[in-house]
């Protein structure tokens, strides 16, 4: 869950998961590559929505929270009221002995769990985390994981970007602590090519032409910001169509 990066993080999961043949896929968008080889499904990996409270309707044994970032004021009135949701599901979910993942480099996601007590752990670039993200190329797209100053991952991605980095950093972890192995993680996030409308290459013979869904303006400077670093020397030109409130 979270305000942004949860169809990637909920992929990425997917994707390392389903090496294991038990695991069923929910996301927010297409993921072709997901759900086709499925025995007894032992795992269910799904995006929870936060808009209209629907997290009053689920009680997961596990929660990754990419961030809280005030969104849909058409339903939530106040910031208060948006916040209200992510706490009570975070806190549903400790009650009940399950684990919470969240992104420490997130003010929101910080401020949730302060004093709330369970099984919880962080990552992110975030000194302080718990997995600390550490060692990325100029690419975007190769980092490594420190945990309890020893190393706890090296991970390389076909995909790029920081924010990309930080959805695929709450993925290993969350797979390691499911079983799934560091040489499996690290083997199934190398192959990862994206999902539709995440900086999606379209293809064009005249321009590098990027599609992408973002359309909370902390979205938008995630998304150009990875640009950027990819293509430092070319001219940048960004068409916006307005997605909601």
């Amino acid at each position: 869950c979270g305000s942004h990066g949860k169809t990637t993080t909920t992929s990425m999961l997917g994707w390392i998961m389903q090496s294991n043949g038990q695991t069923a896929t929910l996301t927010g968008t297409v993921a072709a590559a997901l759900n086709r080889s499925l025995a007894r499904p032992r795992y269910f990996i799904f995006e929870a929505d936060e808009y209209q409270n629907k997290f009053q309707y689920f009680s997961p044994a596990n929660v990754i929270l990419t961030n809280a970032d005030y969104d849909h004021p058409d339903y939530f009135k106040t910031k208060r009221q948006y916040r209200k949701v992510f706490k009570d599901f975070i806190a549903r979910t400790l009650k009940r002995n399950g684990f919470v993942l969240y992104n420490a480099d997130d003010a929101g996601a910080r401020s949730l769990l302060r004093g709330m007590k369970g099984d919880v752990a962080s990552y992110g670039f975030h000194p302080k985390s718990d997995y600390r993200i550490a060692a990325i190329n100029g690419g975007l797209n190769h980092f490594a994981i420190i945990h309890k100053q020893k190393p706890f991952a090296d991970i390389l991605l076909k995909v790029y970007g920081r924010h990309t980095i930080m959805n695929a950093a709450a993925s290993a972890v969350m797979a390691s602590r499911l079983g799934i192995s560091q040489n499996v993680i690290a083997r199934r996030l190398k192959s990862f090519t994206g999902v539709k409308r995440r900086m999606e290459l379209i293809p064009s013979k005249r321009y590098t032409l990027i599609d992408d869904y973002g359309h909370h303006p902390t979205e938008i400077a995630a998304t150009l910001a990875a640009l950027r670093a990819k293509y430092p020397a070319k001219k940048l030109v960004t068409v916006f169509h307005p997605h909601t409130f």
